[in-house]
């Protein structure tokens, strides 16, 4: 019999593999599964993992070389659909129009922080940053419109990954300035109300954001998990210079 913990990591590595990959042309369960599953099973009895064989590790390599195509695809695709030449900003596409949805959103740097863009693409997109920064860090967008997540407002997630990406390309007072306003402007409104929130207005600098949203809920979320980590990281972050092939701190850590 096995556990249920066992039962959900046995789950999670079938999943993990992926439908096409489970079963070889004969019909046989494949080699990298069986690695997976191996590993998880080992792992959720406390043991260490298996030594990788010949073969799981020759089935681990070409899964590899897939996936290192499948992300050479998508970071080709994005730089072909999604970048505006003209305006030196990654934005949505539409799919069913097969057109840009030209709107200034703040996910423009998520580029950056995956390391798809070219460094003049990178160039660009900083340039840009006038635009979108605030007394307390990052817009969501250069709009407001009444919706949360429109501007004034500022959320973590986009604070953490704008300045991750700016220091992967080398922009690192930039990134350094914007991880100093945001960390300044939550560490501000915990001690006015001893609480760390969800959302904050970037360009009052303040947590009580319930007036201006029309859209979406007003309310803002107190003891917000990912304010609370990104705050951690940009700390864990500031003065440290930056490197294209460096961990994060988040990384680092885990990996110690």
């Amino acid at each position: 019999m096995t556990s249920g913990g066992e039962r959900r990591a046995w789950r999670h590595a079938f999943q993990s593999a992926g439908s096409s990959q489970l079963t070889s042309r004969s019909g046989s369960v494949s080699a990298a599964v069986m690695a997976r599953l191996a590993v998880a099973r080992a792992l959720v009895r406390g043991g260490r993992p298996p030594a990788p064989g010949p073969a799981s590790t020759g089935a681990c390599a070409a899964a590899a070389g897939v996936w290192r195509g499948r992300a050479a695809s998508r970071r080709d695709l994005i730089n072909r659909l999604l970048w505006d030449e003209a305006a030196g900003l990654y934005y949505d596409y539409n799919f069913r129009t097969r057109r840009l949805r030209r709107y200034d959103f703040a996910t423009t740097f998520y580029p950056l922080w995956a390391g798809i863009a070219t460094p003049a693409q990178a160039a660009r997109v900083r340039a840009s940053l006038a635009n979108f920064e605030a007394p307390g860090g990052l817009l969501t967008s250069t709009t407001a419109t009444g919706n949360q997540w429109d501007a004034p407002f500022g959320w973590a997630p986009l604070q953490m990954i704008a300045v991750a990406g700016l220091r992967r390309y080398r922009y690192v007072e930039d990134a350094d300035r914007l991880a100093r306003k945001f960390v300044s402007l939550v560490i501000q409104e915990f001690d006015a109300h001893g609480i760390i929130v969800e959302k904050y207005d970037m360009q009052k600098r303040t947590s009580d954001i319930a007036a201006g949203i029309k859209f979406g809920y007003s309310a803002n979320q107190a003891g917000f998990g990912w304010t609370n980590a990104a705050v951690l990281e940009l700390l864990a972050g500031m003065g440290t210079g930056g490197s294209p092939k460096a961990p994060s701190a988040v990384e680092s850590r885990v990996r110690r």
